[in-house]
């Protein structure tokens, strides 16, 4: 492969194109999503694109469960996805840390669990980043 460019035409895609509820709404159910960002507007279109989802899908499992088990990640540490075990390890699996190990960017980079404690992220989440600074705190902490 050396000398040779590579591109994955998926890429593109998901840079070039919207990737929200209202897509989606219009993909599968051939409509605008009229009442997005309304909580209630919301929950309802979500079930109408997974009823088109599974009608256009015919091979999707048909329970709740088995797309959990089928679309979630079994590495996931959080509900959110955003952060996996890799090797006994927190380790991110978004944004510019992806790949690092959580404690490490607790350690190097607190400014970025600090930004994540404050932005739109699953309690759950939080709890988990807020752990990994305050055991790096109590790491540099003198005893007393």
């Amino acid at each position: 492969m050396d000398g040779r460019s590579i591109i994955d035409p998926l890429e593109i895609y998901h840079d070039r194109e919207r990737r929200d509820l209202s897509a989606a709404s219009r993909f599968y159910c051939g409509r605008d999503h009229d009442g997005a960002h309304s909580a209630s507007a919301d929950v309802q279109a979500t079930a109408e694109i997974l009823d088109a989802m599974l009608e256009r899908y015919p091979d999707l499992p048909r329970s709740v469960e088995e797309l959990h088990d089928l679309y979630r990640d079994q590495r996931s540490v959080d509900l959110d996805g955003k952060f996996i075990r890799v090797d006994s390890r927190i380790v991110f699996n978004f944004g510019k840390y992806r790949g690092r190990r959580l404690d490490e960017v607790a350690r190097e980079s607190p400014d970025y669990i600090h930004w994540m404690l404050g932005g739109n992220f699953m309690d759950e989440t939080k709890e988990i980043a807020r752990g990994a600074l305050e055991q790096t705190l109590a790491r540099l902490s003198p005893a007393v």
